[in-house]
């Protein structure tokens, strides 16, 4: 999630991974309201270099989405949105598959 603090933002695939479709869900839950006030930007695998989220109309987050912050809105509210992200994860056990990929 501290990847958040970089340009390039991070990829989702690995929260998808650790915390399956009810991660992506809880995840998107906590930054919707970062991305309407344009201080997260989404970036979708099949559309190279789009971050216009009311173009997209986006109502879902997946696993080959990009997030990154906005620059400079979303870097200086970056404490507020990683501890939303965080928060949102917390509560989640890992799935299934990440379980047996450490065993």
């Amino acid at each position: 999630m501290m990847g958040l603090r970089l340009n390039q933002g991070i990829s989702l695939e690995q929260i998808f991974q650790v915390y399956g479709d009810q991660g992506l869900g809880n995840l998107w839950t906590a930054i919707a309201p970062h991305i309407a006030q344009k201080w997260v930007m989404v970036e979708r695998a099949a559309v190279p270099n789009s971050h216009n989220t009311e173009t997209q109309n986006i109502k879902k987050l997946e696993a080959t989405d990009r997030i990154r912050l906005s620059d400079p809105e979303g870097f200086l509210m970056s404490n507020v949105v990683i501890v939303d992200a965080f928060n949102a994860l917390e509560t989640l056990g890992k799935s299934e598959e990440a379980m047996q990929y450490e065993a």
